[in-house]
C-alpha cells in the first residue's frame, strides 16, 4: 500500500511542477475570481497531506521545509522568468495555509485512525 501512496505522491509532484511552472496560467482558473487561490490551497494541501504519509518515518520538517520553499520559489520564478505569469502574495498565503492545514489534518488523522 505504501508503494501506491508513493506512486500517487510522485505523480502529484510532477503535476505540481507542471502547473506551477508552465508558461501561461490555466485558463479555467482565470474565469472565476480567486479560483487560482483555491487551486494553490488544494495543491499544497494535497502535497502536505500526501507527503506526510509517504515520509512516515522522517521528521515532519523533511516534508514541510521543501513545501514552504516551493511556495515562495514558484511565485518568484513566475515573476522573474515567465512573462505571462505574475507574483502574488495571495497565492503564497494560500500555499502556506494549504501546507499547514494538510499537516494538521494528517496529524489528527494519525492520532484518531492509527492509534
Amino acid at each position: 500500500m505504501l508503494k501506491l501512496f508513493r506512486l500517487v505522491f510522485v505523480l502529484l509532484c510532477l503535476f505540481a511542477v507542471y502547473v506551477l511552472f508552465r508558461q501561461e496560467s490555466l485558463t479555467i482558473l482565470e474565469t472565476v475570481q480567486n479560483l487560482d487561490k483555491l487551486a494553490h490551497f488544494a495543491l499544497f494541501f494535497a502535497l502536505a497531506f500526501g507527503g506526510s504519509f509517504v515520509f512516515l518515518t522522517t521528521h515532519p520538517s523533511v516534508t514541510q521545509l521543501p513545501l514552504f520553499f516551493l511556495a515562495g520559489f514558484s511565485e518568484w520564478y513566475q515573476a522573474a522568468y515567465l512573462p505571462q505569469r505574475h507574483f502574488s502574495m495571495g497565492d503564497i498565503g494560500a500555499d502556506v495555509v494549504g501546507i499547514l492545514l494538510g499537516f494538521l489534518v494528517c496529524g489528527v488523522y494519525r492520532r484518531i485512525i492509527e492509534p
